[in-house]
Order: C-alpha cells, then structure tokens, then sequence
C-alpha cells in the first residue's frame, strides 16, 4: 500500500494522532486491512471485527472509535469505506492492468518471434545457409532477406564446400569451368559489393567473428566500412583466429580484429616482390680452389660450366 506522507502529515487525523500516539497505531491498521479487504479500501462495519482489526483493546475501543474511524464514510452496502485507500487502490488497480498487458504483449511478441526464427531458420537451410543458434533476430532477418526472400545466390556460410573450397574459391572454380567450355574463356570480373550488399556482407563479417566468440554487431559503422571495402568473409575468420590465438584468455574487442586487418593492408601494400629471382649457387672456397687447379691442367676454362660440378667432382659436360 502507498503512503502519501506529505498528504498524511497535513490531515487532521494525523493532528490527532500527534496529541494521542496509540491513535496512529490504530489507524494504519485499518488503512492497511482495508487494502486486502475485498472490496479494496472497505471494512466490515463491526465493533468487534474494527477492534481486531486496529489491534485495540476490545474494552478501549468505543473511547477511541470516533477519532480511529475519522473520514471513514458508510455506504449503501453496510461496509465502511476510507476514501483516501480507495483513490490508491484504484491508481493501483489501474499500474496492474498496464503491467499485466504489457506483459501479455511480450508474451505475444517472444512467441511470434520463435515462430519467426523457426521459419527462417527452415528456409535457410533449404539453401544450405546454417547460422549459428544464438545469432541475433536482425542478423538472421538479414540473411533471410537476402537469400530467401530476394532470391539471390545462397552463399555458404558454413565452412568449406564438397570440393573442399571455400565459397570464393567454389565461384573461382566454376568460372574457370565456364571459361573451358566456351574456348575462349568469357570470365567476367567480379564486381565490386554495391550499396545494397553491404549490410548483408556485414552481417556474414559479425557472423564469422562470433564463430570465434567476438562479440559484434552487423550495424557496426566499422564492420560497414570493412564490407563497402570488399572484406571477404574468410579474410575476417582469419582475422579473428588471429586475435583469439594472440588473446586466447581475454575478451576481444572488435577494434582490436580491425587493426590486425589494418595491419595486414599495410603490409601488403608495402610488399613489393616482382623482380624476386632464386640466388646464384656459388660454392665455397675450396670448391673454388679445386676449380681453378682444374683449369689450369687443362679440365676446363672460363667456359666451365658450375651445373657440371656433381658431388664435389669436376666433370667436363660434352
């Protein structure tokens, strides 16, 4: 039951009750049997069951009534009735039906959305699309959209196809097999993600980071960024086997799977091997020695070729 204290401290029974103690006590006993009572905020006019209630000396009782029992009103019903518990009991009343069907909603919504789940979860797989258990209803609404409703490609997201390939070498592959049947091999460059794809390759990147436990979300403007920018779906599993090896007790963050792919952009734009050519073989000094003496008989010459020294013998190749 609610108090209204500052309501309480200016009524005229609290007056009442500042001049006689035991008439506070006997009050709220009332107020607060009232609020239990059914109906809410009434009291059986009875002497006997009043003093009981307020806890009073049956004998004491008829001193104190009046002042106990001060704004009580008797209705039509034969019950007594305290305004002042019956306006908090209403207000109440009122909190618990908003409480009970805002609860009722929820219960309604948590049960359509496990029938949603259950549904795109089964269209999924009939595209051979198996998400995790715990992905998130906006990611899997995503997917679903993008695979099942639009009636794009499905992309495996599941690990390695029956070949063995991932899903960008399954593509690779069956273009090059394209390519043989026609003779002239008409393969096309794969284009760029555009705007609408984005969102969904962010969904496949948050994916592939809780696969390794890393906390994500597709809505992420960095994972965004990264899936305008064209980062593969292997390309960040790596990233974050990467960063659970390096962290393999501690919690990842996904700033930090974004600097190891930073990382690795900046090394590969410094990576510069086109000219990279195998080194000479040169043997040691005394191969070089034995080589000159040789010469110098008459076993060879300037001409000598080094591919005809075999196991440390020299050899004049015709």
């Amino acid at each position: 039951m609610p108090l209204d204290i500052q309501r309480l401290r200016r009524s005229k029974a609290w007056l009442k009750a500042k001049r006689n103690p035991a008439l506070a006590f006997y009050m709220i006993n009332l107020w607060t049997a009232a609020w239990h009572d059914v109906p809410a905020g009434s009291l059986e006019d009875d002497d006997d069951v009043l003093a009981d209630l307020a806890m009073c000396d049956p004998i004491k009782w008829p001193k104190v009534k009046a002042d106990v029992l001060h704004g009580w009103v008797k209705c039509s019903d034969g019950r007594l009735y305290n305004p002042t518990t019956c306006e908090k009991a209403r207000e109440s009343w009122a909190s618990k039906a908003e409480r009970l069907e805002k609860d009722a909603n929820e219960r309604e919504r948590k049960r359509r959305e496990r029938e949603e789940r259950s549904t795109m979860f089964a269209a999924l797989r009939e595209v051979n699309i198996v998400p995790a258990w715990n992905v998130t209803t906006r990611e899997l609404r995503a997917l679903h959209s993008s695979h099942v409703t639009t009636g794009h490609t499905p992309v495996r997201v599941t690990g390695p196809d029956s070949h063995g390939d991932t899903p960008e070498e399954s593509r690779l592959r069956q273009g090059q097999g394209q390519g043989q049947g026609q003779g002239q091999g008409d393969l096309n460059p794969v284009e760029p993600p555009s705007e609408i794809e984005s969102p969904t390759r962010a969904v496949d990147l948050s994916i592939a980071m809780r696969q390794f436990g890393i906390q994500s979300n597709p809505s992420d403007p960095r994972l965004l960024t990264l899936a305008e920018q064209g980062v593969t779906v292997e390309t960040m599993r790596a990233a974050a086997e990467a960063a659970k090896k390096a962290k393999p007790d501690e919690a990842i963050a996904v700033g930090y799977v974004v600097s190891i792919l930073q990382r690795w952009s900046k090394e590969a734009e410094n990576l510069n091997a086109g000219g990279a050519r195998p080194p000479p073989q040169r043997g040691n000094a005394r191969d070089e020695s034995r080589m000159a003496a040789a010469a110098s008989i008459g076993l060879g010459g300037k001409n000598y070729d080094e591919s005809g020294y075999i196991d440390g013998d020299i050899r004049e190749i015709s």
